[in-house]
Order: structure tokens, then C-alpha cells, then sequence
């Protein structure tokens, strides 16, 4: 698990990104259930986890093993061309 400070660099980092282009509603969405994810975590036995697209998913389930330590691969990294 990460400590608190690790998860709250990582929000930080996240908020900082400005999603940009064509893509950029679905770009802030992903960014925003990231968030949600480190702060508060994400229910996916709840009814909304079933309206997600799987894209968004996925976004959750790396940040949960971030958050959990079983990966060193920051949400806040990778996004390329989506965000500025």
C-alpha cells in the first residue's frame, strides 16, 4: 500500500494534467475516476461500475494497483498526446 503522501503526490499530479484534443471530455472523465479512486476508492459492485466504459475500467484498476503496490505505474504517467 502507498503511503499517504505517495497517494497525495499522485492526485496532485493528476489534477495537473490538462486533457487536450478530440479526446479531451473522455480524457478529464478518466482522470477524474483516478482521482476518485486514490481519495476514496471505487465501488465496482455498484450498478455505476457497469455504465463505465472499459477504457475507464481500466483507468481504475491500474490506479488501484498502484494505490495497492502491486505496480509501479503512475496514473498520472503515460497519457502522451491527451493531455498538455
Amino acid at each position: 500500500m502507498r503511503t499517504k503522501q505517495e497517494i497525495e503526490a499522485e492526485v496532485k499530479a493528476l489534477k495537473a494534467l490538462k486533457p487536450v484534443g478530440t479526446f479531451k471530455e473522455k480524457t478529464a472523465r478518466s482522470i477524474e475516476l483516478a482521482v476518485e479512486e486514490l481519495q476514496h476508492g471505487y465501488d465496482d459492485t455498484a450498478e455505476e461500475w457497469n455504465e463505465l466504459t472499459g477504457e475507464q475500467r481500466d483507468v481504475i484498476n491500474c490506479t488501484r494497483r498502484w494505490k495497492e503496490g502491486d505496480s509501479d505505474d503512475k496514473t498520472s504517467e503515460g497519457w502522451g498526446a491527451l493531455v498538455s
